[in-house]
């Protein structure tokens, strides 16, 4: 089967991106995937976040404009108690086998009542990223690696992930994809 990219854009007063990889037999399938996907992030995002759009297109064509675009255009479902800076991250492994597993940072998620410290998160909030997010993203039928092989674990990361939107750029005002 042909491995898909998908790209989910999500918004504040700035716009990110989160890219996932989708084996699926035909576009149709890889639509599908990506709005399963924005489903399960956006059960996890803060209400203030608003999903875009989802982008889809053949991984194995690096470069060249050949992507369709999906309207989005909801907000996150989670209620937040505060707003934390978009470099706090909640870090996910995606793991597919030996070796180093494959990173998301999710902005978005996490509030300030979230961190037992500046840089570790509460187990409470481990627990319902693990079971609302890890869990349901590994349900997600034909999600894998840019290699195409399937994620075999799928957890978070205890510590607080630091991670910048655009590294050596100001915020981006314009919508990304």
């Amino acid at each position: 089967m042909p491995v898909y990219r998908v790209d989910i854009e999500k918004t504040d007063d700035v716009y990110w991106t989160n890219r996932y990889h989708v084996n699926a037999v035909n576009p149709n399938e890889a639509f599908a995937a990506a709005q399963e996907i924005a489903a399960v992030e956006r059960a996890q995002t803060a209400s203030y976040i608003t999903f875009t759009k989802a982008r889809v297109s053949l991984a194995a064509t690096v470069g060249v404009d050949d992507y369709t675009n999906i309207p989005l255009n909801y907000a996150g479902q989670r209620t937040a108690t505060g707003v934390l800076p978009y470099f706090v991250a909640t870090r996910i492994e995606l793991y597919s086998g030996p070796g180093r597993p494959d990173i998301k940072y999710y902005k978005g998620m996490a509030d300030p009542n979230d961190l037992n410290s500046p840089s570790v998160w509460k187990p409470a909030y481990l627990t319902t990223i693990g079971t609302g997010l890890c869990a349901a993203l590994a349900g997600v039928e034909g999600l894998c690696n840019a290699q195409g092989l399937a994620y075999s674990t799928i957890a978070p990361a205890i510590k607080v992930g630091m991670r910048q939107l655009r590294r050596g750029t100001r915020k981006v005002t314009t919508p990304v994809i």
